[in-house]
């Protein structure tokens, strides 16, 4: 699954590019951990980001904002149905794969990545990436009153 990383840094640092040029934020660092793969950067007045992935097709790619899930500090329908895309299409395999412990079940999903995964993943971040651009300091706000709650 290393295109799934090279896919995700790729997508990580043009679509969050936004944070260095508009945010002085550091660019992304690279840090392997077990199995997974943070893309960290943050900023003088301690906003950071952590977006990262295991190395598995079926795995979502999380986007930590400021110790929050963007889930938990945005509403949007659009990220709630290219999350439920996901699960849609990997699910019900890797269920099986749990039951059964058969390889092709996650060979199934690789072949749904290679197909259909990959383009909602950009989605997604794309749009996210989008979202963070627009709502920045509404979003810092969200997420500082996460950590105190």
């Amino acid at each position: 699954m290393n295109n799934l990383l090279y896919e995700v840094k790729y997508a990580v640092e043009t679509y969050f590019k936004f944070l260095q040029d508009n945010y002085n934020f550091t660019s992304f660092e690279q840090v392997p951990l077990a199995y997974e793969y943070h893309f960290k950067a943050k900023d003088k007045a301690n906003n950071f980001i952590n977006i990262h992935i295991e190395l598995i097709a079926s795995t979502p790619i999380w986007v930590n904002f400021n110790g929050a899930y963007i889930e938990d500090i945005i509403s949007s329908d659009l990220v709630n149905a290219y999350n439920q895309e996901l699960h849609s299409l990997y699910d019900k395999n890797f269920k099986k794969y749990l039951k059964t412990k058969d390889v092709a079940y996650i060979s199934a999903n690789i072949d749904n990545y290679n197909l259909y995964g990959k383009s909602i993943n950009e989605k997604r971040l794309q749009y996210i990436a989008k979202l963070i651009n627009k709502d920045f300091y509404a979003l810092v706000e969200a997420s500082n009153k996460l950590k105190t709650t």
